[in-house]
C-alpha cells in the first residue's frame, strides 16, 4: 500500500511543474484511459469497504469468534479497511485528474504516511498469524499457555507501533539528507524506500514463507497419519481421544490452508510492485515500463488485495461465513410490518389460548362443586355402596 506515496511518480516521472501549469493539468478532463481505471477502483474500494467491515463487525459481536487467531484476521481486516477509507479515495481523486496531484501538500503527505502503515501493518499481521500458527501445530498442549488474547493484544500492539514508527520515519529524506517537502506528491527517496522494503515487508514475508513452508509439511504429515492410521494405536487408547485428536488435525490443517491462500495471493499483489518499484529507483526501469504494466501491478493489484481477504476468511472459515450471512440476513431481509404483524398475531393466539384454558378450568371448577352439593344432599343406599364395594 506504499502506492499511495505516488506510485506513477516512483516508477515513471516526478511532477515538477510550475502552480500555474499545475493549476492546467489540474482542469484538464479525465483521459477515457484514467475513467477506466478510476471505475475500476471505486467498485474495489466499495467491495474493501463492505468486506472488511462485515468480518470487523461480525468477530465483535459474536463471543465465540473472539480467539487469538480472530484477533490477528481483524487486525489485518482493519488495515485494508483503513486503506478503503484514506488510501483509495487519493488515489481515485489523482487518476481521476489524469495522474496529477491536485490538493494540499499535507493530504499528500497523509497519503504516503497511511499507506506505509497499512502495508506494514498488513505484512506484519500476516506474521504474527504465521508465528500463531506454528505455535498451534508445533506445541498444541502448550499452545493455550502460550497464546492467550492478552499474547495476541499485545502482537498486534506491536505490529501497529512498528508500523508507524517506520512510516513516520518518511518525513525525512535519507537520499538527500533534508527534511521531505513531497515535492508534486513524490516522495524519491531511494535509501528510504530500500531500507523500508527489506524490514517492513520482505523481512516479514521471509518469516511468513518459511514458517508456513514447515506448517504444512506437518499439517499433511499429521493428517497422513491420523487418517490412514499408520501409526497402531496402543490397545487400550480411547477412541473418544482419537477423534478429538483427528479432529483438531483436520482443524489446524484448514487454518494453514487459510493463511497460505492469504499469503499467496499477498505475495502475487505485493511483490511485483516493490520489485518495480526498486528497480525503478536503482536501474532506472521506469523509462521501458509500459503503462499497462504500470497500472496492473502498481495501481490494481495492490488495491485489489485487500478486497479478496474478507473473502478468503468466509471460505476458509465456516463459523465466520455463517455470522456474517445470518448479519446480511437480519439486514437485508427484515420485514417490520410483517414481524410485527406476526408478532400481534402470536400474543393474540396466546391470549386466546389463555382465555379458553381459563374457561376449561372454570368450568371443571363449577362441575365438581356441583358434584360435591349432589353428594352431600343424597344419601347412599345398601345397592350403591354394593356397586361401589
Amino acid at each position: 500500500m506504499i502506492q499511495g506515496n505516488n506510485s506513477d511518480n516512483l516508477v515513471h516521472f516526478n511532477q515538477t511543474a510550475a502552480p500555474n501549469l499545475r493549476l492546467e493539468l489540474c482542469d484538464v478532463p479525465p483521459s477515457p484511459k484514467h475513467l477506466a481505471l478510476s471505475f475500476i477502483l471505486i467498485i474495489i474500494s466499495i467491495v474493501t469497504f463492505c468486506g472488511n467491515v462485515a468480518v470487523c463487525v461480525t468477530v465483535y459481536a459474536n463471543r465465540a469468534l473472539r480467539t487469538t487467531t480472530n484477533y490477528l484476521i481483524v487486525s489485518l481486516a482493519f488495515a485494508d479497511l483503513l486503506v478503503s477509507l484514506f488510501s483509495m479515495p487519493f488515489r481515485i481523486h489523482y487518476t481521476l485528474h489524469n495522474n496529477n496531484w491536485c490538493l494540499d501538500l499535507k493530504l499528500c503527505a497523509l497519503w504516503i504516511w497511511v499507506d506505509l502503515v497499512v502495508c506494514s501493518s498488513s505484512i506484519g499481521s500476516l506474521a504474527a498469524v504465521s508465528i500463531e500458527r506454528f505455535v498451534a501445530v508445533k506445541c498444541p498442549l502448550r499452545y493455550p499457555v502460550l497464546m492467550t488474547r492478552r499474547t495476541g493484544l499485545k502482537m498486534i500492539c506491536f505490529v501497529w507501533s512498528y508500523s508507524a514508527i517506520c512510516a513516520s520515519l518518511g518525513n525525512y529524506n535519507w537520499t538527500f539528507n533534508e527534511v521531505e517537502t513531497f515535492k508534486g506528491c513524490a516522495k524519491n527517496d531511494r535509501l528510504f524506500y530500500t531500507v523500508v522494503a527489506s524490514l517492513a515487508f520482505f523481512l516479514p514475508l521471509g518469516i511468513v514463507i518459511v514458517a508456513y513452508s514447515y506448517l504444512t509439511k506437518v499439517a499433511y504429515l499429521q493428517r497422513r497419519r491420523t487418517l490412514t492410521n499408520t501409526v497402531r494405536p496402543a490397545s487400550t487408547a480411547d477412541p473418544n481421544h482419537r477423534s478429538i485428536r483427528r479432529s483438531r488435525v483436520l482443524h489446524e490443517l484448514k487454518a494453514a490452508k487459510m493463511m497460505a491462500c492469504v499469503v499467496g495471493i499477498f505475495c502475487a499483489s505485493w511483490v511485483p510492485f516493490f520489485v518495480l518499484m526498486l528497480l525503478s529507483f536503482w536501474h532506472s526501469l521506469d523509462k521501458n515500463m509500459p503503462a499497462e504494466v504500470r497500472d496492473i501491478f502498481v495501481t490494481i493489484l495492490p488495491n485489489l488485495n485487500s478486497s479478496l481477504n474478507p473473502f478468503l476468511y468466509m471460505a476458509f472459515t465456516r463459523e465466520l461465513r455463517e455470522q456474517v450471512a445470518k448479519m446480511i440476513k437480519k439486514l437485508c431481509c427484515s420485514e417490520p410490518r410483517v414481524s410485527g404483524e406476526t408478532s400481534m398475531q402470536t400474543r393474540s393466539v396466546r391470549s386466546i389460548t389463555l382465555g379458553e384454558t381459563d374457561i376449561r378450568q372454570s368450568v371443571k371448577i363449577r362441575e365438581l362443586h356441583k358434584n360435591s352439593d349432589r353428594s352431600r344432599n343424597t344419601i347412599p343406599t345398601a345397592s350403591s355402596l354394593s356397586e361401589t364395594i
